[in-house]
């Protein structure tokens, strides 16, 4: 089958098409999905870069967690899923130390990865969704918001911004949102309730003017992350998308404070896979309530041009996705 390999980790012609990799086979747990489109994250350049521990990178590893595409081989134990369905996942393909991403034709799932996709997007537009809505999912979970409580989303345009804001919106939740000039009107069109444009005004001081957050959702890091706890209740929770901005002593540090009831609380996420949590959001896709956006396709063979264009834009909203088949 074709895949692209990561042959080593550095600038994007790091990235090599085959065309004779081994089609996998799929364990009785799994079913086997030929991939039409996959989405490419923030994740994969970082691991292609080698913005982790470079020895710790899977060789020739396949880059991609995001998928859509259709169930060649369903599982043995679990069929809920049949030929020739439509699906969509996020696989662990997006994890540095694993081997087999969604770069390729083709992938063994685990059946509790799958969700269905929605009938009204293309392959594309669906392969842009599993790890930026599951990420907001998951984070919103953690922050356990009632309806009616307030909420602050910090790069409000963005992959993960965009859907929180959404998400938030279908919880009942007060959403003020932050993000750029450009991006002011495409963040209300989410449903943002405030829109503070950090090109202009100081969110920091927006805060000060009106009550303090219940939760803040930060998939930023740096100096945003320390700006945003001070908009904090002493009661509210700050929820972190991990990243390399991150400080490495904040979690901790913070952790301790709240712990002795000097502070908010503090938790840091990382995704995981989950296809009940992903089937409930392709449901939302499916009845027009919450939306996705698709910035650029590229060819699976022009993965190294998708990852260069994602390196040097700037600012830019939607997913760029690749068209594997």
């Amino acid at each position: 089958m074709k895949a692209v390999e990561l042959r080593a980790c550095g600038p994007p012609s790091v990235l090599q098409l085959r065309t004779d990799y081994p089609k996998p086979t799929a364990a009785s747990n799994s079913a086997l999905v030929r991939i039409h489109a996959a989405g490419i994250n923030p994740v994969d350049l970082q691991t292609r870069e080698g913005g982790v521990i470079k020895t710790l990178v899977a060789n020739r590893k396949i880059l991609g967690g995001d998928l859509a595409g259709v169930v060649e081989s369903p599982s043995i134990a679990y069929p809920q899923f049949k030929a020739g369905d439509k699906v969509i996942a996020l696989t662990n393909g997006f994890q540095f130390w694993t081997k087999v991403g969604c770069y390729a034709e083709y992938m063994a799932v685990p059946v509790s990865n799958l969700a269905s996709m929605p009938s009204n997007l293309s392959f594309e537009d669906a392969a842009g969704v599993p790890l930026v809505a599951l990420t907001a999912w998951q984070a919103l979970d953690k922050a356990a918001l009632k309806p009616g409580q307030r909420v602050l989303v910090q790069a409000g345009s963005g992959g993960v911004g965009s859907w929180v804001v959404q998400l938030a919106k279908q919880r009942g939740l007060h959403v003020t949102a932050t993000c750029s000039t450009p991006n002011v009107s495409f963040v209300q069109g989410l449903g943002a309730d405030v829109v503070i444009d950090y090109t202009k005004q100081s969110f920091v001081e927006v805060c000060r003017a009106s009550p303090k957050f219940d939760g803040v959702v930060d998939p930023m890091g740096g100096q945003v992350e320390t700006n945003g706890f001070k908009c904090l209740s002493s009661k509210g929770v700050f929820v972190g998308i991990l990243n390399k901005r991150m400080s490495p002593t904040a979690l901790p540090l913070r952790n301790l404070r709240s712990m002795i009831g000097l502070g908010p609380r503090y938790c840091l996420i990382v995704v995981q896979p989950n296809g009940k949590q992903l089937q409930a959001v392709s449901e939302l896709i499916q009845i027009g309530k919450v939306k996705t956006l698709t910035d650029r396709v590229f060819p699976l063979a022009q993965a190294a041009e998708a990852h260069e264009y994602l390196d040097k834009r700037r600012g830019g909203r939607g997913k760029v996705v690749l068209q594997v088949t």
